[in-house]
């Protein structure tokens, strides 16, 4: 097993970035899901109910995150939470946090969303959250994705799918930060396994929302891949199941081609 693709997601719900390497943080990999918008009451947007946030690809360079649109670009440095002398409460899901407000980029949304209301904010380091502790460890870390550090998919899984379904899937639907060559939806498998020199743990599958429905250039809404995820991957709880969140033990650095090793197996939970 190997790894095939490393992708960050600089912006929460916009474009993302494909890498070579990436370094690992407890938090998830460098530069992912550091930055996102939210609306006036501080409640972060995705493209499940502002689909328009597709249209907004990212691209890291020396200076910082460049996000480009349609109606215009910006450059957003990396330091942009540190250089900030505000912040304000923010939420991802049930989740309270803070975030520190940035004018330009805020500017750059409004014009690309329509909307007078939206402000971009950038998380402080050593703000991330706590994740769920029936699935994680006191010490266990996110930034502003949704739940885990990292999700891991399956190029095998995608394939399956994708014949089963009758369509193509492009694997930006489903927003993976790792993917990795292996038999299908093995990844359901990985209790826990050591990969660039870094232990991880695979704590439950991904459960999958309206986001991958998406056409990735387009944000035209379909049927596929819910439906037909809905006819053999539905867990005991209704939702249904593609890819493994996972957790880093700890810092490094991945590069594609990176072999998993010292791999322990589980049962698929949930």
């Amino acid at each position: 097993m190997r790894v095939t693709g490393l992708f960050v997601y600089p912006i929460k719900s916009c474009g993302g970035v494909r890498l070579e390497r990436a370094a690992v943080t407890r938090a998830g990999l460098q530069h992912d899901r550091r930055m996102m918008v939210v609306d006036a009451s501080g409640r972060f947007l995705s493209q499940r109910t502002h689909p328009r946030l597709g249209r907004v690809s990212t691209r890291l360079e020396p200076g910082g995150v460049r996000a480009l649109a349609p109606e215009g670009e910006v450059l957003l440095p990396f330091d942009l939470a540190e250089r900030g002398t505000g912040s304000r409460a923010v939420q991802v899901w049930s989740d309270a946090c803070e975030g520190v407000p940035d004018d330009e980029g805020s500017r750059f949304f409004q014009e690309v969303l329509g909307l007078s209301d939206v402000s971009l904010v950038a998380l402080r380091p050593g703000g991330e959250r706590s994740l769920n502790p029936r699935f994680a460890q006191p010490d266990d870390r996110v930034g502003y994705a949704d739940a885990y550090p990292l999700l891991m998919m399956g190029d095998a899984s995608v394939r399956d799918l994708e014949g089963r379904a009758g369509v193509s899937l492009d694997m930006r639907r489903f927003r993976p930060n790792v993917t990795i060559e292996a038999a299908p939806y093995y990844e359901d498998r990985l209790a826990q396994f050591t990969l660039g020199g870094v232990r991880f743990r695979g704590p439950k599958r991904c459960d999958r929302c309206v986001l991958t429905t998406l056409d990735p250039d387009t944000q035209e809404r379909g049927v596929e891949p819910l439906r037909t995820l809905a006819q053999y991957r539905r867990g005991a709880d209704g939702k249904v199941y593609l890819g493994m969140n996972v957790i880093p033990d700890g810092p490094g650095v991945l590069a594609v081609g990176d072999q998993l090793s010292d791999v322990r197996e589980q049962e698929p939970n949930p």
